[in-house]
């Protein structure tokens, strides 16, 4: 038995989460999906379930029933999940699983990100494929890859032969509210590309944003949370006014849909300006940048480093360097504008996920979302604006629609589901979080889709957890909702 058995052995429902181990016990970081889909064929194969795999690592499984009392319904979950892991943590997610940590009323990970989006997803869809009842209808199970790098799993998978008249998206992050909308998505890569200079004195300089929450950039761009890629700019942007100095290099993130909490970048100052100045002017502009994240990045911590040169180095000239921080600093990031109804969810926003430097080049990422299609045209637009005017060019761009919410017959089953089984009201919601759900409904034809879960908090960060309790609530109220029409 392994470790994550152990810790879970005890946690209701059993099943959810033994497989929930036994799937976090894989590396299946995105990009990274052969093993997970194994498994899934696997699965399938000893419980006698009809499948079906894709070049993509997408599967459907099958459970058939000769009692079609009836639609079939389809319950669907990503197999891949956001690998991030604490400063110095030397686990390799590539080729290992996560481990399990019991924290009070929650399921978390040691020093990683804990998977459970979507991997509990996962977990109870295979529960219900495996069990023993019969549930009057033939239940598919819907595992797409990739979701967290561009929903690629979604709009590669083939639905032609899937027949069904409801889906139940299992990627949902708060149990008792049932989602009916989410927001569309564009992702966006420019690159500019300049000649690099060599030159051979100066101060070189590491400038480090480090220590932010993070997080996923849908559920918690409401929060003020800071963007360590716009920070770094900030400061950097800031400096050129008051120094002299040259790009070397600016990284930081790792995906397009999480807030980065760290970056970094290396310049190379001018002979002519004195430590004494160098250290003043940083000095105050960190305390700015610092004060202005007090109340909702208590961590933030702005360090730089210096050492005099004298060895060759290679430079971004003036005119790149001055061009790269007025786009980077121009551009747009985070929250743009919520819902009037309701002001704490976001209608429409954009993250600058990935800042990249290789030779000679600098690129950016971006996730744009809203729950408007136009308001997200509008904003990729403004974007390529910004990015050419300073000789950015467009190197990658996809997008996937906004599931528009509209009264459907699942609504009301649900609202009264939820209203029998626990004795309270279901709250009914768009996300501004980017479900599969319009790429899958589009493929499906005449369906219907609700979106649900259990509590998640820290999505996408070291941080995530996992409401242990809401597991057997949710996997409660889907067998109830299968029982039913």
């Amino acid at each position: 038995m392994s470790s994550n058995k152990k810790i879970v052995k005890n946690l209701e429902p059993k099943k959810v989460f033994e497989y929930f181990a036994e799937i976090s016990d894989i590396p299946r970081g995105s990009g990274n999906t052969d093993k997970i889909t194994d498994y899934l064929v696997n699965f399938a194969i000893s419980n006698s379930l009809e499948y079906k795999k894709d070049d993509f690592n997408n599967v459907i499984i099958t459970k058939k029933t000769g009692n079609k009392k009836y639609e079939a319904i389809a319950l669907q979950a990503h197999t891949d999940m956001v690998c991030v892991k604490t400063s110095g943590n030397k686990k390799d997610m590539s080729s290992d699983g996560i481990d399990f940590l019991i924290d009070g009323k929650y399921l978390t990970a040691d020093g990683t990100s804990l998977g459970a989006d979507d991997g509990i997803g996962v977990a109870i869809i295979l529960a219900i494929l495996a069990d023993n009842k019969d549930y009057g209808r033939d239940i598919v199970g819907i595992f797409t890859s990739d979701e967290e790098i561009g929903l690629i799993g979604a709009h590669n998978i083939d639905l032609s032969n899937v027949k069904v008249s409801e889906l139940i998206n299992i990627d949902s992050e708060d149990f008792g509210v049932a989602v009916f909308g989410c927001a569309g998505g564009s992702q966006l890569e420019y690159e500019k590309r300049a000649k690099l200079v060599s030159r051979t004195n100066g101060t070189l300089l590491i400038l480090k944003v480090s220590g932010l929450l993070g997080g996923h950039s849908g559920m918690e761009i409401t929060k003020n949370r800071g963007n360590a890629n716009k920070i770094l700019i900030n400061v950097l942007y800031k400096l050129c006014d008051k120094t002299k100095f040259n790009l070397i290099s600016v990284d930081g993130g790792v995906f397009d849909n999480a807030i980065p909490n760290k970056s970094e970048a290396k310049i190379l100052i001018s002979e002519s300006v004195s430590d004494k100045e160098l250290i003043s002017s940083l000095n105050q502009i960190i305390e700015e940048e610092v004060h202005k994240y007090k109340a909702t990045e208590p961590g933030l911590s702005i360090t730089f480093d210096s050492v005099n040169t004298s060895s060759n180095v290679e430079i971004f000239n003036d005119e790149s360097t001055k061009s790269i921080l007025s786009a980077l600093s121009e551009l747009p990031d985070g929250l743009i504008s919520t819902f009037e109804n309701n002001p704490d969810i976001a209608k429409t926003s954009l993250n600058m996920g990935i800042l990249k430097t290789s030779k000679s080049s600098i690129s950016f990422v971006y996730l744009v979302r809203s729950n408007v299609n136009e308001e997200r045209i509008n904003l990729v637009n403004k974007i390529y604006t910004i990015a050419t005017k300073y000789g950015f060019e467009k190197k990658a761009e996809s997008s996937y629609p906004a599931w528009e919410y509209k009264e459907n017959r699942l609504e009301d089953r649900a609202i009264d589901i939820f209203k029998k089984t626990f004795e309270s009201d279901l709250k009914v919601e768009v996300t501004h979080g980017g479900l599969e759900c319009g790429i899958l409904l589009e493929k499906m034809g005449d369906a219907s889709a609700i979106a649900i879960g259990p509590t998640l908090l820290s999505v996408h960060s070291v941080d995530e957890k996992l409401d242990i309790e809401t597991v057997g609530k949710t996997y409660n109220f889907i067998t109830e909702f299968l029982m039913t029409e």
